[in-house]
């Protein structure tokens, strides 16, 4: 996907592709470690811990909003804001239809979930008005190209699809799920996925990278 010029910042996300590369397998082990973290329950947002990492855990099904916030270390935005984006969204995409009809002009929403989750124009919408850019990734390109080194990053942002057991049916259910991974200044990057207890420290470029190869396994993830 095309993106607009950069402002000072860019925000780097990746999209849904086919395949991911291998890691060493010394990284490959600490990235299953850290994935093995357990993951906290519902919970107030905005917490900062000891090491001054904002980290907003998960309410309800608003990922989405944890993600953008936790990307940008306060809450910025709130859910009416979210809701606000979505319904000029939906407005955007009825004149479309109205225009050219619906096979041709149906708004692209990507990685989308089930309400009230936010769609990932609306979460392009929210970093664009707090100045940043959304960038995609090619997952087909592997993981091993991806620049986490770039001054301008800021951080990533990522679309899980997980295989769930419902409770109602006993049956496997698919389900989306967003949340960043922000750098810090000092180049150590954060795993801030609303549904951790709290923030989870990954390292440098090269362990980050093994395990986004461990999260991503998954083709429909983005």
């Amino acid at each position: 996907l095309g993106a607009p010029p950069p402002p000072p910042h860019r925000e780097l996300a990746s999209s849904c592709a086919r395949s991911w590369a291998a890691g060493s397998s010394a990284a490959m082990d600490r990235a299953r470690a850290l994935l093995a973290g357990k993951r906290g329950g519902l919970g107030a947002p905005g917490a900062v811990d000891g090491s001054g990492v904002y980290h907003e855990k998960q309410v309800g099904r608003y990922c989405g909003l944890h993600c953008v916030n936790n990307l940008l270390q306060k809450q910025v935005y709130k859910r009416k804001d979210f809701y606000r984006w979505e319904a000029e969204l939906s407005q955007q995409q009825g004149d479309l239809q109205a225009t050219c009809g619906p096979p041709r002009c149906l708004r692209s929403v990507g990685c989308r979930m089930g309400p009230p989750d936010f769609s990932v124009q609306c979460l392009e919408m929210s970093l664009s008005s707090a100045g940043l850019d959304m960038q995609w990734f090619d997952r087909r390109r592997g993981l091993e190209s991806l620049d986490l080194l770039e001054p301008a990053l800021v951080g990533l942002i990522v679309n899980r699809q997980d295989t769930k057991l419902s409770s109602r049916s006993l049956t496997d259910s698919l389900e989306r799920h967003w949340f960043s991974v922000r750098r810090t200044d000092g180049g150590l990057f954060y795993n801030l996925d609303s549904q951790l207890s709290q923030p989870q420290r990954l390292g440098g470029e090269k362990t980050t990278i093994a395990w986004l190869q461990v999260v991503l396994t998954d083709e429909q993830s983005c």
